[in-house]
């Protein structure tokens, strides 16, 4: 689901996380991250997800696009898995990019529009 944030209140923060393109679906550690939570009977293939909802999170543009992910006691910390966010939005979205800047630790995560207008996008940090 992409909306304004404007139309909706959702407490925004710093999520720190990691995007990872071969991970099998976004999880989170922080039950607080997500919304529309609701608890499941445990599955999972080594981690154990035993939650599913959505992480709200505001592109630069100030959109809020609200990614289905999964919750799990088990895992270290937040995982994001773009290629996810695409098929869960092939309505909105074509395609994914990531840049990464190894001098100034700044880049963005984009999401391409079907209509090639208007991406959405992500600035990201590097914080290790």
């Amino acid at each position: 689901m992409i909306c304004h944030a404007t139309e909706y209140v959702y407490q925004c923060c710093r999520i720190r996380h990691q995007t990872d393109s071969g991970a099998n679906q976004s999880v989170a550690n922080d039950q607080s991250l997500l919304t529309s939570l609701r608890h499941i009977k445990c599955y999972g293939m080594g981690d154990h997800y035993t939650g599913e909802g959505y992480l709200p999170w505001t592109a630069d543009n100030q959109d809020l696009l609200l990614i289905p992910c999964c919750y799990s006691a088990e895992i270290c910390g937040t995982i994001i898995l773009p290629t996810g966010i695409v098929l869960s939005h092939l309505h909105s979205y074509s395609a994914w990019q990531p840049y990464a800047s190894c001098y100034t630790d700044i880049g963005y995560l984009q999401f391409l529009t079907c209509d090639g207008t208007d991406h959405t996008k992500f600035t990201l940090t590097l914080d290790n």
